[in-house]
């Protein structure tokens, strides 16, 4: 009988469930996680089940495998090019600074000032070209990056979300230069016209794809080499769902994949049970989630979605 798994992979331990009718837990375990490399861990949690591979038809998985790379400041060494004068945005940030006014508190981003860097290049607020990007300068630091041995590079140029010409330019001369790096435009990960959401979402892309591209590639192989071709679908923080081949372009999705897979379990079980105004909250070793049953805006949705990954970014 065709069956499916739902699998957390979290800091520490690998919690699965298995269900044969899609309804009823027919397993339910939890094995020690493998922080060197979590797929390892999922996989061991499907073995450790007995699951059938030739008639598992799918599996639901969640990780705080991004979460914990942010926490922790384990993701790849990155750098970040930007509009000239634009080097400080994730410091400037918003209302979330340490101190509201002034420019005092300390400020952990996920780039330090020595690896952001700017280029003469500017955009008005309607896409026009006002400052011709400067590729003399973008092929000289892209050279100077290869230097510095870093993994990943984020672009973020002011108003690219009107106009991602130059942000597209800057990415073919940026993989000239190191085809091996993993390159995040502002334009296609966050195209709003907000200046520290688009940018710092950007960078926790570039900070966490190469680490999320290993773990989903480990996956993969090691679920082919045990006979699975199916679907592996991977929780996001919106509380939908992504293919894991897609995994590594859509790092930033991740960063709360795990808590929100348990708050959108939690709120379904409360409408089952006729809870109408409770709110579901999930904890984990490092992180937790909260979602309110509270009606909001379609606004204030559409920012906090664009803004989930942001305050990672400029602490």
């Amino acid at each position: 009988m065709a069956s499916v798994v739902g699998i957390d992979v979290g800091g520490t331990f690998t919690d699965l469930v298995l269900s044969t009718d899609g309804v009823t837990a027919d397993a339910v375990l939890k094995v020690p996680s493998t922080p060197d490399d979590p797929s390892r861990g999922l996989v061991t949690a499907l073995e450790a089940a007995e699951v059938d591979f030739g008639e598992l038809q799918a599996i639901l998985h969640g990780t705080t495998i991004a979460t914990n790379a942010v926490i922790e400041r384990k993701g790849a060494r990155c750098a970040l090019i930007t509009t000239q004068g634009f080097r400080d945005v994730l410091e400037l940030g918003r209302r979330g600074r340490p101190q509201l006014y002034g420019l005092s508190g300390v400020q952990r981003p996920l780039i330090e000032r020595d690896l952001r860097w700017e280029v003469p290049e500017r955009l008005n607020n309607e896409g026009v070209v006002q400052v011709p990007l400067d590729e003399d300068r973008l092929h000289e630091l892209a050279r100077g990056l290869r230097e510095m041995d870093v993994e990943a590079v984020a672009v973020a140029f002011l108003h690219a979300y009107a106009n991602p010409a130059h942000e597209q330019r800057a990415r073919e001369i940026l993989q000239q230069v190191n085809p091996d790096w993993a390159i995040a435009i502002s334009s296609d990960v966050l195209r709003e016209h907000y200046e520290f959401e688009r940018t710092s979402t950007t960078v926790v892309q570039a900070y966490l794809e190469p680490l999320v591209a290993r773990y989903a590639k480990g996956i993969g192989e090691k679920l082919g080499a045990r006979g699975y071709d199916r679907g592996v679908l991977v929780m996001q923080s919106n509380g939908g769902v992504t293919p894991v081949d897609q995994l590594a372009e859509r790092a930033a999705h991740l960063i709360r994949s795990g808590p929100a897979a348990g708050v959108v379990a939690a709120g379904r079980s409360r409408r089952r049970q006729g809870f109408a105004g409770s709110s579901p909250e999930t904890w984990a070793g490092r992180a937790s989630t909260w979602r309110s049953s509270s009606t909001v805006s379609r606004r204030s949705q559409r920012r906090r979605s664009a803004t989930s990954a942001s305050p990672c970014a400029c602490r």
